[in-house]
């Protein structure tokens, strides 16, 4: 098991640690996985309080054991209920609470009010914003991470031609690529930080099961299984003559990458074709853009100002109920993190950003085609993480 070094866990918290600071905030209370195991290396049943300076404290639940194997944190030590946690605080600090940053957007209200009793007089304020944005600058630590994850997705799609059969369900064929996403180290959760956003590996989509409506907060559709798990992949049989998208999100060591190709079993209408090429436009044109320095509202306006003077501009990035008002999105821990290339908000370029670019186009009755890299903000360039061919695949 490779852990998160000492090192890099301490980096984070010192990065936060000025961010309290210059919002005069007197320390941070961390209750949601993934910022628990972004600033301890663990992600037991903990809860971690990192002050404005001085050594942070994580309280562990379950497994103490684990945790204390896990994180290189100095403070780890066992709790058993939340009313024990103002008084373990007090211990750190020279005087009493008057500000606190909580995870507001996805906190459970029962648990917020509830703290809220324990803290009397304490002001809560909402510290995921402030942490999203130190999340989305990614360390070589975790861009390794990633660049392994893109390692067991070209490694797996490698293999996708093989695999497609005329008359196969789309199930069939999304259950082939997950054994090997796990066989080759694929974490196997998918983790979104909006509170309602759930969703697996991807989408195994074909034909116009691409266009279905799904609540998803993307441009692809699928009919899923059924109702409790309306999304992706169905039980509709893969033809000829039609497009099949597999848009997969790999996950390695707790950081992901979104990859969307598109394949067919002898050729697509020229319609198609078409479509798809300018998505590879779009794409280019995008990537010349993904500079330092450089708005994420103007790159966004940028390519919908293409967009709107071609035939796509009720068909780019979903049709109908699937339409998005993005064309990229942030990934790391999460697969909806900051950096959107959208109208808001509006963010500057920063080298370490990572982002999922995927223009896509879809048509009713038809499916779609289109193109989705992750790709690294650099000094200089942007770096393609999933190297492959964008091309069609036609088998």
């Amino acid at each position: 098991m490779l852990l998160t070094p000492k090192e890099e866990v301490y980096h984070r918290i010192g990065r936060l640690q000025k961010e309290l600071n210059s919002a005069n905030v007197d320390g941070f209370l961390i209750l949601q996985n993934v910022n628990l195991f972004y600033f301890s290396g663990t992600m037991q049943n903990s809860v971690m309080f990192v002050p404005r300076k001085g050594e942070p404290l994580l309280l562990v639940k379950r497994s103490l054991t684990r945790a204390q194997i896990e994180s290189p944190l100095a403070n780890i030590v066992p709790y058993t209920h939340l009313t024990e946690l103002p008084h373990a605080l007090s211990t750190l600090l020279e005087k009493p609470l008057t500000k606190l940053y909580l995870e507001l957007d996805v906190l459970p209200a029962r648990l917020y009010l509830w703290l809220k009793e324990l803290f009397s007089g304490v002001e809560f304020v909402n510290g995921s914003e402030p942490v999203r944005k130190l999340r989305m600058i990614k360390s070589r630590f975790e861009i390794e991470q990633m660049q392994k994850a893109a390692e067991i997705a070209r490694a797996v799609y490698s293999e996708i031609p093989s695999l497609i059969q005329p008359g196969m369900r789309e199930i069939d064929l999304s259950a082939e690529l997950e054994a090997r996403f796990r066989k080759m180290g694929h974490q196997g959760l998918v983790r979104a930080h909006r509170w309602d956003l759930e969703l697996y590996y991807g989408a195994v989509i074909s034909g116009a099961n691409m266009s279905y409506p799904v609540p998803f907060e993307g441009p692809d559709g699928g009919m899923g299984l059924s109702a409790a798990v309306p999304q992706g992949a169905g039980e509709k049989p893969i033809q000829e003559g039609e497009p099949i998208m597999v848009d997969m999100v790999v996950g390695y060591n707790g950081y992901m990458i979104d990859k969307t190709r598109v394949y067919a079993l002898g050729r697509l209408p020229e319609d198609l074709l078409k479509a798809h090429r300018f998505a590879l436009e779009v794409q280019k044109e995008m990537t010349e853009l993904l500079r330092p320095g450089n708005s994420s509202r103007r790159i966004y306006q940028t390519v919908m100002k293409k967009v709107e003077q071609s035939p796509y501009r009720d068909y780019f990035m979903g049709y109908g109920d699937n339409k998005v008002r993005f064309v990229a999105h942030g990934i790391g821990c999460e697969i909806d993190e900051l950096p959107l290339i959208a109208e808001k908000p509006d963010l500057e370029l920063q080298p370490g950003m990572t982002l999922a670019v995927e223009p896509k186009i879809f048509f009713p009755q038809k499916g779609g085609v289109g193109i989705e890299n992750t790709w690294l903000i650099t000094e200089d360039r942007p770096k393609k993480l999933t190297d492959f061919p964008d091309d069609l695949h036609f088998l």
